[in-house]
């Protein structure tokens, strides 16, 4: 202890660097074993005899021995009743157990018998089973349980949830007796991680595989969001691996996926597989609170996710035994929970800021009595909390490496260990000034100890957190809105806490206050599930009028000759949304037509994103410009976009093929297209005429003399 008083009074004397690496000089002491009740009387004992000698000595009273009598532990007390033979004992009374109802047994959960109250005279015995997590109904004092439905409900009206699938927590929120309400996990909380370990040949998901992280972090798995419908060639994939003590590999299909150690075999999962199995946690949550087998559900994703990445989330959903009903955007899922029971009189512009661990999105949304309109919303796909962990993670292992020539790049089980380190303090940093990194036995057996101010991570942060405020420029103008317009700023996703951002947003709208009514990890999970009770024929009395109108987060179209970008669904286009164009040929007699579908908002292919490809064939052959190819692009509400292509150059006759784009769609590749060229399509500018309109048109040209000029085209 001496030394240890001596170092803290160095420390105060001379300024604390900002990292140290100590050798670590930790030493095992042994608590000595208790000897029983025997050992302790004997101890009181020696102290009574002690305490007599002393007041022997200095009193001329004799000498006397106090002896405390044997310490005995404490029987439990009976109780006894009085009567008129004098006191009766009574049996001891068990300690009250607090009774957890539900809806029927299943799964895990046991019948117990439940005893009437004295004043019931009712001679029939009530028998309700015990809920598998006890937790998350009795011992979460914000849970509460939920009332059974009648048997009219239960036959017309079936269990939904709602989810908020997060990078680093989701979170499932349940729909019944007209409220929603946050379900806690076995743990009590009511967010979960997005993690799952293998360990000794089980799977753990949610808290137990977070806690695994440091420890086994070859086998644990996280941020799979940020993997879904990324490409390996993506230039951001490189560095985002630095990170994680997982591989990324690449798919046949050029996808990335997850490998990692299950039980010393190399093993392989693709992102929706990750996202499949968190799914199924979720969903096993909310059923151990119900009691009863949930399917509807809707999720939530970020705004900016593309068809691929929806149509991903929807297939993990269908596998983890859920009925999707819709793949909502968070931020649409936000707003229903703040302004759904508000029945606003007058138009109220409300701005959705949703930083959480991996994305930003930012909506731009008018609210009118139970009218949701999306004005306009921007992104940034690669910006979240954890972008903030890796700043400060890069800049302690750079101070390592060149103060202490401790090189952690290679050594993953210390980078992890480092990363959550940086995590908690960042959390720190959001209510206090100042945290601390200590870390023990880091690298090689040295301990690692680095304070880190408030200030000193704003200023390493500087350029993320300005970014933020980029996409909030961007919705205002989609929204064609000067910041003066905006009646609201809503703030969703935990990120929102970090102070600097909050003053950077404030300063942003001239000072304008910012709305933290609603929590920041539940607020999503709890418009999802309004959303599940709306398309589950739930009525709501709160949206009785309730219509959400969302908006298109990209443009669609497809490529025509040398490249160009024929766009048919512009972004920020109110879904679900339709629109339909003609084209035609090429080439003469060309029999086939290659359709490629693109995402994006650039004049050219090569600057947007390929999400798929199909050929149209057995078109009627005929001169170049004459045939008539009409293609329709079709979004529905969940956001998933159908391509329709229809040759209808033949009276009576037409050549159609339908088919739902999600990025993966590769019918035709392109090894095996040894003629792309020759299978283009054209815009018309004039629909050209039928085959049998042109014959016709010849038959009365050649008898009056006149010529006839092909359609024109935009080659």
């Amino acid at each position: 202890m001496d030394g240890l008083q001596q170092n803290d009074e160095q420390a105060k004397q001379k300024e604390t660097p900002n990292c140290e690496v100590r050798k670590s000089t930790r030493v095992r002491t042994t608590r000595p074993q208790s000897t029983g009740y025997a050992a302790l009387e004997e101890i009181l004992n020696k102290e009574d005899e002690a305490e007599a000698e002393k007041i022997s000595t200095t009193s001329a009273t004799p000498k006397v021995t106090l002896k405390r009598r044997p310490y005995k532990p404490r029987e439990p007390k009976q109780t006894a009743r009085r009567s008129t033979g004098g006191m009766a004992p009574r049996k001891i009374v068990e300690p009250r157990v607090p009774k957890l109802t539900a809806r029927k047994s299943c799964g895990g959960m046991v019948p117990r018998k439940i005893v009437e109250p004295e004043g019931n005279h009712s001679s029939k015995k009530k028998t309700i089973p015990v809920c598998k997590f006890p937790s998350a109904v009795g011992g979460n004092p914000h849970a509460k349980r939920p009332k059974l439905l009648n048997a009219d409900e239960k036959e017309n009206q079936e269990l939904c949830i709602g989810i908020d699938l997060g990078t680093s927590f989701s979170c499932v929120g349940v729909y019944h007796n007209g409220k929603v309400e946050i379900v806690a996990n076995e743990h009590n909380h009511r967010i979960t991680p997005s993690c799952l370990s293998f360990n000794n040949g089980a799977t753990f998901v949610g808290e137990v595989a977070k806690n695994l992280m440091d420890t086994n972090p070859l086998s644990t798995i996280f941020d799979a969001k940020r993997l879904i419908g990324r490409r390996f060639s993506d230039s951001t994939l490189p560095n985002d691996q630095k990170y994680w003590p997982f591989k990324v590999v690449q798919s046949a299909e050029g996808q990335a996926n997850v490998q990692f150690d299950l039980n010393g075999t190399c093993t392989t999962y693709t992102p929706g597989t990750v996202t499949t199995i968190i799914l199924e946690k979720m969903k096993e949550t909310a059923e151990a609170y119900l009691g009863e087998k949930v399917t509807n559900a809707v999720i939530a994703v970020p705004a900016h996710f593309t068809d691929f990445q929806r149509q991903a989330i929807k297939n993990a959903g269908i596998s983890a035994g859920l009925n999707v009903l819709r793949v909502q955007n968070e931020t649409s899922a936000a707003a229903m929970a703040y302004g759904l029971e508000k029945k606003f009189a007058e138009v109220k512009n409300v701005l959705i800021y949703d930083l959480g661990g991996g994305f930003l999105d930012v909506s731009v949304i008018s609210i009118k009595g139970g009218i949701f309109q999306v004005e306009g919303t921007a992104n940034d796909s690669h910006l979240g909390g954890e972008d903030f962990d890796i700043q400060l993670v890069d800049d302690l292992a750079k101070k390592l490496k060149k103060e202490q020539g401790k090189d952690l790049s290679s050594n993953r089980h210390a980078m992890r260990r480092l990363r959550t380190a940086c995590e908690g303090a960042k959390r720190t940093l959001s209510h206090l000034t100042e945290a601390t990194i200590e870390i023990l036995s880091l690298c090689e057996g040295f301990d690692f100890y680095a304070p880190v101010t408030r200030s000193y991570f704003e200023t390493l942060c500087f350029d993320l957190f300005h970014r933020t405020l980029e996409p909030v420029e961007k919705a205002l103008i989609d929204a064609k809105m000067d910041k003066k317009e905006i009646s609201e700023i809503v703030l969703v996703g935990g990120s929102t806490r970090i102070p600097k951002l909050q003053e950077l947003l404030q300063q942003f709208f001239d000072g304008k206050e910012l709305n933290k009514s609603l929590h920041h990890g539940e607020a999503v999970a709890c418009g999802a599930a309004a959303q599940a009770a709306l398309l589950s024929g739930y009525s709501l009395e709160a949206a009785k009028d309730f219509h959400l109108f969302e908006a298109s987060s990209h443009s669609f179209g497809i490529e025509i000759v040398e490249g160009v970008m024929s766009t048919f669904i512009e972004r920020n286009s109110r879904i679900p949304a339709k629109q339909t164009k003609i084209f035609t040929t090429k080439i003469q007699n060309q029999s086939s037509v290659l359709i490629q579908v693109y995402e994006g908002e650039g004049a050219m292919t090569r600057e947007n994103s390929l999400l798929g490809k199909f050929i149209l064939s057995g078109i009627y052959p005929a001169k170049r410009g004459l045939p008539r190819i009409e293609i329709t692009f079709e979004i529905d509400a969940n956001g998933m976009l159908t391509v329709t292509a229809a040759d209808k150059s033949t009276e009576g006759r037409e050549n159609k093929i339908s088919q739902s784009i999600n990025g993966g769609v590769n019918r035709v590749m392109e090894g095996k297209i040894s003629d792309a060229g020759k299978m283009k399509l054209v815009l018309c500018e004039n629909h050209p005429p039928l085959p049998t309109q042109i014959l016709s048109q010849k038959s009365s040209s050649s008898s009056t003399g006149a010529s006839r000029t092909d359609p024109i085209l935009i080659d």
